[in-house]
């Protein structure tokens, strides 16, 4: 090979990695500007979020406030009562669904998931029969009789109470006092009590007397009976 050959072969081959080397660094400034667009764009939906969690009965505001009792101020283990009030006050099972959403813009998580790893199942189990009592834009519209959404709510709040009575944390049995009490309370009328007994004896072939008697003191279960006869007939 002639001098100026060796020459030509080698400027080729200079030439050939100058391609590859700004190949390769486009494709990388390419996916860095691609990186840093998401980040910017998901920060910029997280803010939105955020200022939005400032309006009360907003979607993003439950889906901090299931954040909050998730951590619980710093303490151990997760605020119970805190999900559950959430779970209570979310109207409709599209504004759940909402919710999941917000949850997900702002903290990149499932929130289905982390009601997993924060709940015991039997807490899950509630906050489940909680958001199926709740009635759909549909129904609302439609104007669903009363009577169809109490006979389906009783059916849930007997599931929550057998829940609740047969509660366990890390495999040892125990009674969810707390979410007993958040059934009775939510009971609308002496009458929808009524037909949750009627829904417990045929679920679960026992009366719920008799298991509210099981697990509970006298003096719990007549703190919890004072509660329905303070409610309308």
């Amino acid at each position: 090979m002639s001098h100026n050959a060796a020459i030509e072969n080698e400027e080729e081959q200079n030439s050939s990695r100058a391609l590859l080397i700004y190949g390769v660094g486009g494709l990388a400034l390419a996916a860095g500007t691609f990186l840093l667009l998401r980040y910017l764009i998901n920060r910029l939906k997280e803010n939105v979020q955020q200022n939005k969690s400032l309006e009360e009965g907003n979607s993003a505001t439950y889906a901090k406030q299931l954040k909050m009792a998730f951590e619980n101020d710093g303490w151990w283990g997760t605020n119970v009562p805190g999900v559950r009030r959430v779970f209570q006050e979310i109207p409709t099972k599209e504004s759940f669904e909402a919710v999941r959403k917000s949850y997900q813009k702002l903290y990149h998580a499932n929130l289905v998931r982390d009601l997993t790893d924060e709940l015991t199942a039997s807490e899950y189990n509630e906050m489940i029969s909680i958001i199926s009592s709740k009635p759909t834009n549909k129904e609302i519209q439609s104007g669903e009789t009363q009577e169809k959404l109490l006979q389906r709510a009783t059916l849930l709040w007997a599931k929550r109470l057998h829940e609740a009575v047969n509660y366990s944390f890390m495999g040892v049995p125990g009674t969810d006092e707390d979410a007993i009490r958040a059934v009775f309370l939510e009971i609308p009328s002496q009458r929808a009590y009524r037909l949750t007994v009627e829904s417990y004896q045929k679920l679960y072939g026992i009366s719920l007397a008799a298991d509210l008697a099981h697990d509970l003191e006298f003096w719990e279960i007549d703190d919890f009976m004072k509660i329905i006869k303070s409610k309308p007939q």
